[in-house]
C-alpha cells in the first residue's frame, strides 16, 4: 500500500456509457460510435489507480483533488469535441 502512492496514475478503466449505477457497473455503449449531426448523450465512466488523498481539516476527512479533460475524435483523428 505504501509503494502504491509513489507509482504512476494510471486509468484502468475508461468507458463511454449509457448508464452508471456505481463502482464497477454500467452499461458501455458498445460500439462507441454516434452519428454526425445527431445530439448523443453519454457518460464517460472512469476508474484510477495509485491516485493519493491527505486528510483535509481537523474533521479527519479524506480529500482527493482531481481534474479531467475530454476529448472527441473524429476515426480519421480529427477533433471535434
Amino acid at each position: 500500500d505504501r509503494l502504491q502512492a509513489q507509482a504512476d496514475l494510471a486509468i484502468p478503466t475508461l468507458v463511454l456509457c449509457t448508464r452508471v449505477d456505481s463502482f464497477g457497473r454500467y452499461e458501455p455503449i458498445d460500439p462507441p460510435r454516434f452519428v454526425a449531426g445527431k445530439e448523443n448523450q453519454a457518460i464517460i465512466y472512469c476508474e484510477l489507480q495509485n491516485f493519493s488523498s491527505q486528510i483535509k481539516g481537523d474533521k479527519k476527512e479524506w480529500q482527493t483533488d482531481i481534474t479531467q479533460q475530454a476529448v472527441l475524435y473524429m476515426e480519421s483523428g480529427e477533433q471535434v469535441w
